[in-house]
């Protein structure tokens, strides 16, 4: 069921979709862990490169479709279909690499927002966070959007393990450093070709 925020204008602020995936879904995509790499969180520069910032610490893996994997795409895909309908009407059409994101204690992510400056033939229309962490598991770390376009009055989320946040790519957001515990999520986007 979803819990959704009141519109902004003729936009959407965000939604949640409550259990999404199970517990013992969560387990299954947990133990990817012991068979991906992780690396530094980076961010895109210009050119569509990635650099090391201040701005983020967090390590980071993509998730690309195999045996592993297929059944989360398959997954996603029917929770983008339904909350794109419900919620965005965007002409979508993919999902990205899935980014399994984990943040221990002291990292954290800056205020940033989803939007590739280099120009590609698609672009991301709706931005996806798909908690995997109970949030006893950790402190801090919170999700922290601007969705009115008024910074002094962010949103601030603690996601349950098993939701999906979903959000216009466009809107500022950032991620909390962690105090105590580990923060993981699949971080998504949706893409779809250029409007313009």
């Amino acid at each position: 069921m979803y819990a959704v925020s009141p519109y902004a204008g003729f936009f959407p602020k965000y939604a949640v979709l409550n259990n999404a995936f199970s517990e013992d879904e969560i387990a299954k995509i947990r133990f990817l862990e012991k068979i991906i790499k992780f690396n530094d969180g980076a961010v895109v520069d210009s050119n569509g490169g990635n650099s090391p910032s201040k701005e983020r610490d967090c390590k980071i893996s993509f998730l690309h479709v195999d045996d592993n994997t297929v059944w989360i795409y398959q997954r996603m895909a029917s929770h983008v279909s339904r909350v794109n309908y419900d919620k965005f009407m965007e002409n979508i059409r993919h999902i990205a690499p899935l980014q399994y994101t984990i943040y221990k204690k002291g990292q954290h992510y800056n205020w940033h927002y989803d939007v590739i400056n280099h120009w590609t033939p698609y672009k991301r229309k709706i931005s996806g966070i798909l908690m995997l962490s109970d949030p006893d598991e950790y402190e801090g770390g919170d999700l922290e959007m601007v969705v009115n376009g008024n910074p002094s009055e962010p949103e601030i989320l603690k996601l349950k393990k098993g939701e999906i946040v979903w959000f216009c790519p466009t809107f500022s957001h950032k991620v909390h450093p962690v105090t105590k515990g580990t923060r993981r999520t699949i971080v998504f986007w949706v893409e779809g070709k250029r409007d313009y």
